[in-house]
């Protein structure tokens, strides 16, 4: 095979607007359909489980979306850096566009999360940086300083930046019940017992830090905790991103096209087969009943090696655990080698075209789903009567309605050859 020429990857674009399709989709309202009128069937809570977030360890597909779309932040960005470059912008330039990019996308994710927020009747920002895209904003400008090294100083970076997310949260004292009762956490927090304690909801060495950090900002109550989401998540999602980045320094190579299909493909085996080493809790069981409650996990490393609750730091989403970040970016790898292997390998593009449409106004999407979701639905009822979109499948009628009105909008966007970018 040769290799291809160094322009656009449809696959890139396709993966990214899958990613967007997904999370706008709002998994299209099936776990709290399987909940409510479809309890006892196993392929409703499997499916159920599938499109939804996970409640604290573990990972379901719906999971691996924000990695996914930061991850393929990160591989964008030698693609990039590469064009300005060849264009002969200095690096002073190529930064400042970084750290404004960064400040921009903060900017967005603040903006989006600020609908509804008052204090004593007035419009006040509401200071959060919890987004993907306030997320991608902190860390970007400091992943764009590594994009002029070489690649095995970018995955040392990613790795020293998961070791030190470790060891502060593994320093961090676990918290009794009086501890949480005297800052005011009023929400279930308590997910593990054991050394995995360290890693407990709205109790941890990050959630810490937000109850500092946030209350700087003006606020009708004092911040306490409420979702289990933290403003540090971004410091171990650099190493998503990261990781994107090496990515992206492989597809910009003049490997073949199998070489590079086959290096993501078994990079990404072996990125899970870590992840599963480190936390024995992630390995393959049942998936849960979603009446269940949530059982407290006693884990550790202070176990046998081969005992199911031996971990030295749980696979948890919410807080981008160092393993999460490992066991997240092998699935990322394997789904881009699918798509890279499928578009640019066999040649199969027409399949794609709908995610592409999408993936070349992601930004475009995403904002208008956090803004417009509910007015879409308001109207579409007005217009075509509530009758159409009532019954026990109403979340998912009206989750299809508003994901096609955005892609259409996409769609008229890609045909105008307007691309809305940052």
């Amino acid at each position: 095979m040769k290799a291809i020429p160094q322009g656009r990857f449809v696959s890139l674009d396709a993966y990214r607007g899958f990613v967007m399709l997904a999370m706008v989709s709002g998994g299209l309202g099936v776990a709290g359909y399987a909940r409510k009128h479809q309890p006892d069937s196993e392929f409703w809570n499997v499916l159920g489980y599938q499109l939804d977030h996970v409640h604290w360890g573990g990972c379901s597909f719906w999971d691996l979306i924000q990695p996914s779309f930061m991850f393929i932040v990160g591989v964008a960005m030698p693609f990039s850096y590469a064009l300005r470059r060849a264009a002969g912008a200095p690096w002073w330039k190529m930064a400042l566009h970084a750290f404004i990019r960064a400040a921009v996308l903060i900017l967005l994710g603040t903006f989006l999360r600020s609908q509804g927020s008052f204090i004593d009747g007035k419009p006040v920002p509401n200071w959060i940086f919890k987004d993907v895209l306030s997320q991608i904003g902190f860390g970007y400008f400091f992943v764009f300083l590594f994009l002029s090294f070489r690649w095995y100083w970018q995955f040392l970076a990613a790795l020293a930046i998961l070791f030190a997310t470790w060891f502060a949260f593994h320093q961090h004292p676990v918290m009794d019940a009086s501890a949480v009762a005297e800052q005011g956490i009023k929400k279930e927090w308590e997910m593990y017992r054991g050394y995995a304690a360290h890693w407990n909801m709205n109790t941890n060495f990050a959630s810490d830090a937000d109850r500092v950090f946030l209350n700087k900002f003006p606020r009708k109550e004092p911040y306490v905790d409420d979702d289990g989401y933290h403003t540090l998540n971004f410091v171990p999602s650099m190493a998503t991103m990261l990781f994107g980045v090496v990515a992206g320094g492989l597809l910009r190579s003049y490997w073949s096209i199998a070489a590079k299909f086959w290096t993501l493909l078994l990079w990404g085996l072996a990125f899970l087969a870590i992840g599963l080493a480190l936390d024995h809790t992630l390995w393959p069981q049942k998936v849960p009943d979603l009446r269940d409650k949530f059982e407290v996990i006693n884990a550790g490393y202070d176990r046998p090696f081969t005992d199911s609750t031996w971990t030295v730091c749980p696979v948890v989403k919410k807080i981008w655990t160092p393993t999460w970040a490992v066991f997240s970016t092998g699935w990322t790898l394997v789904l881009l080698s699918l798509f890279f292997g499928v578009i640019e390998g066999v040649g199969w593009k027409s399949w794609a075209f709908p995610f592409v449409v999408v993936g070349l106004n992601s930004i475009a999407i995403y904002v208008l789903a956090n803004t417009l979701g509910g007015w879409i639905t308001t109207n579409l009822k007005r217009y075509f009567g509530s009758d159409w979109m009532g019954g026990p499948y109403e979340p998912l009628k009206a989750k299809l309605a508003v994901t096609g009105v955005l892609w259409l909008f996409c769609y008229w966007l890609y045909r105008q050859r307007v691309f809305l970018k940052i």
